[in-house]
């Protein structure tokens, strides 16, 4: 599965995701070739923000921290 991140842009009355030519070259990818696209809407929030005084405990050690963030935010552990 390839990955990027697009933003939606308006033309006329529709709306549609720009791909970037070195992207596209990349991935193999040429004009008419048939794809599918899964769409996540991405949080304007940072992971840090998320974090932010949602962590109960402060004296852990920082591999604690980091199991507890993999764990909250469905992370591969």
């Amino acid at each position: 599965m390839i990955e990027c991140e697009a933003i939606i842009k308006k033309w006329g009355n529709s709306f549609g995701v720009v791909l970037s030519k070195p992207f596209l070259k990349k991935n193999k990818l040429s004009p008419h070739d048939k794809i599918k696209i899964i769409i996540t809407k991405e949080s304007k929030k940072n992971a840090a923000q998320k974090l932010w005084g949602a962590l109960p405990f402060w004296k852990t050690s920082s591999d604690d921290l980091e199991k507890y963030a993999d764990k909250e935010f469905d992370l591969p552990v």
